[in-house]
C-alpha cells in the first residue's frame, strides 16, 4: 500500500495547480455573482430600473428580465470579440515555441491575467456607481493574455509529455478529473461563501488562491523533458550583425518558423490514412467546441425559463451534475481506457451519443426538476470528449509532434469560439421570445454528425492502432 501511495506521489506534477487555478475561478463565480453584480449594474446604470425592480426582475418583471438579457448578451458577445484576436495569434505560434521553450509559460499568461481580471470584478464592487460598465472589458484580460486555448495547450501538453502513449489518455482524463474535483469543490463553497461573506469575500478569496496556484507553477512545478531545438534563436549571429538583422531572426524563430513547423505537421503523409484520421478528430473537435457556448448561456436561459432560478440553484445544479463528472473521470474513463482496453473511437462514439439526447432533453424540459436535471445528468460523460480526442490525435503522429499538433486545436478553439459566439449569442437573442431552448438543439444537430463521424472511425481503429507516421514531409 504504501509502495502504492509513493508511486502516485511521485506520478503527481500538475495537479496541485490544475486544482488550485480552477478552484479559485469557481469559489468565486459558481453561483454566477460576477454575472448578477454585471447584471443589476446594467439593469440600473444602463437601462434606468430601479434597485427593486431590477432585484426582482426574475420573478415580478418577466419583461425587465428579457430586456436585461437581451442587453448582457450583446455586452457579453462584445467582451469575447476582444480577446479573439490575440487568442488566435497566439495560438499561431505558441504550440510550436512550447516545443523549444517549454509548457509552463502557456499556463503562466493565462493565469497571470486571471488574477487581474478577477481585480477587476473586485473594483466593479468597490466602486459599483462611479466605475462605467465599459469597464468590465478588462475583466477579459485572461482571454486577452491567452485564455483557454493557450491554457488547454499547456495543460494537454504537458500532460503528453509527462507518460508513453499507452497511457496518455488516462493520463489526461486525470487532469480534466482533478480540474472537476476542484470545480465541485468551489461550487459547493461557493454559496456558502457568498451568504457568509459576501461578494467580498467570493472576490478575495478566488484572487488569493489563484495567485496561490501562480506561485506553485513559478517555483514548484517542473517543467516536462520536451523535445529541444538544437538552434538558439541568436545561433549564428555576430556583434557584427545589426539591431534589425537580430530582430528579423527573432521574428524567425517566433513566428515564421513556428507557423511552419505547424503547418507541417498538419499537412505530413502519414501511413494508412492517419491523416485523414487526424482531419476528422480535428473536425469533430470543432463539433464538440461548440458545447462551451452552452456553458456561457445555461445561466441566462434557466433564468428566463424557470422563473425564480437564482445563482445559488446553478451553484447546486453544478455540484450535482459535475459529481457525476467526476465519476467519469476518475473511474469509468481510467476504466474504458486502462482495464477494457477501449479504443479512442469506440469511448467517443458512447459520448458524443449520449450528449445528443442530453442537449434535446434539455431544449424541451417542461421543468426544471426532474425533466432539466435529468437531461443534464445524462451528458455526465460530456468532459471525457476532450480528452478522449486529444489522445485520439496524438495515436496520429510522433512525440515530437505534439506541441504542434495541440497548437493546431488552440487555433482551431480560438477560430471555432470566434465564429460560434456570435451565431449562439444572435440566435439565442432571436428566440428569447419564441423559443430559447433552440441553442440546444443546434447543439444536439452538430453533435449526432459527429456521432456518425466518430462511428465511422470505430471501422478505422486497426489502422490508426498499427499506423506509423511516414518519413516524408509531402502530402498525400
Amino acid at each position: 500500500m504504501f509502495e502504492a501511495v509513493s508511486k502516485f506521489k511521485k506520478s503527481v506534477t500538475l495537479e496541485p495547480v490544475i486544482f488550485l487555478y480552477v478552484f479559485s475561478n469557481y469559489i468565486m463565480f459558481a453561483a454566477e455573482q460576477g454575472s448578477n453584480l454585471m447584471m443589476n449594474k446594467i439593469c440600473e446604470l444602463e437601462l434606468g430600473y430601479n434597485q427593486t425592480t431590477c432585484l426582482k426582475r426574475g420573478t415580478d418583471f418577466s419583461d425587465v428580465e428579457v430586456d436585461v438579457q437581451r442587453y448582457t448578451n450583446m455586452f457579453e458577445l462584445r467582451r469575447k470579440y476582444i480577446a479573439m484576436v490575440p487568442q488566435i495569434l497566439y495560438t499561431l505560434v505558441a504550440g510550436a515555441l512550447s516545443d523549444s521553450f517549454g509548457r509552463k509559460p502557456l499556463l503562466f499568461f493565462p493565469m497571470l491575467g486571471r488574477i487581474l481580471g478577477k481585480t477587476v470584478h473586485l473594483l466593479h464592487l468597490m466602486f459599483y456607481h462611479e466605475l462605467p460598465i465599459w469597464a468590465y472589458y478588462f475583466t477579459e484580460l485572461s482571454d486577452i493574455m491567452g485564455g483557454i486555448p493557450i491554457y488547454y495547450m499547456g495543460v494537454y501538453g504537458y500532460g503528453s509529455n509527462t507518460v508513453d502513449q499507452a497511457k496518455r489518455a488516462a493520463r489526461l482524463a486525470r487532469f480534466d478529473g482533478v480540474e472537476q474535483v476542484a470545480y465541485l469543490t468551489g461550487a459547493a463553497l461557493s454559496p456558502v461563501v457568498f451568504r457568509a461573506f459576501g461578494c467580498w469575500g467570493s472576490f478575495l478569496s478566488g484572487i488569493t488562491i489563484n495567485i496561490a496556484a501562480l506561485l506553485i507553477l513559478v517555483l514548484r512545478t517542473p517543467e516536462p523533458i520536451v523535445p529541444k531545438e538544437e538552434k538558439s534563436i541568436f545561433k549564428d549571429a555576430n556583434s557584427s550583425d545589426t539591431t534589425f538583422s537580430k530582430i528579423t531572426r527573432l521574428f524567425h524563430r517566433c513566428v515564421t518558423q513556428p507557423l511552419s513547423e505547424t503547418k507541417a505537421t498538419l499537412a505530413k503523409k502519414r501511413d494508412h490514412g492517419l491523416r485523414t484520421v487526424l482531419y476528422l478528430a480535428f473536425f469533430n473537435y470543432a463539433i464538440y467546441l461548440l458545447v462551451l457556448n452552452i456553458n456561457s448561456l445555461e445561466y441566462l436561459y434557466l433564468k428566463l425559463v424557470f422563473p425564480g432560478f437564482t445563482g445559488e440553484d446553478m451553484a447546486v445544479y453544478k455540484v450535482l451534475t459535475k459529481t457525476f463528472v467526476l465519476i467519469t473521470m476518475f473511474i469509468l474513463m481510467p476504466y474504458f481506457n486502462g482495464k477494457l482496453h477501449w479504443h479512442e473511437t469506440s469511448i467517443l462514439s458512447i459520448i458524443s451519443t449520449s450528449l445528443v439526447w442530453s442537449y434535446f432533453g434539455r431544449g424541451i424540459a417542461a421543468n426544471l426538476i426532474p425533466q432539466y436535471y435529468a437531461a443534464g445528468l445524462l451528458g455526465f460523460l460530456q468532459l471525457g470528449l476532450y480528452c478522449t480526442n486529444r489522445s485520439l490525435i496524438t495515436r496520429c503522429i510522433d512525440d515530437g509532434e505534439i506541441g504542434k499538433a495541440f497548437a493546431g486545436v488552440s487555433i482551431l478553439t480560438a477560430m471555432v469560439m470566434a465564429v460560434s459566439q456570435p451565431i449562439y449569442r444572435h440566435l439565442y437573442d432571436a428566440t428569447l421570445d419564441v423559443f430559447p431552448g433552440s441553442i440546444f438543439m443546434v447543439t444536439a444537430s452538430a453533435l449526432a454528425v459527429a456521432s456518425l463521424v466518430n462511428y465511422f472511425l470505430v471501422s478505422k481503429r486497426r489502422s490508426i492502432q498499427v499506423g506509423r507516421v511516414t518519413p516524408t514531409d509531402s502530402t498525400e
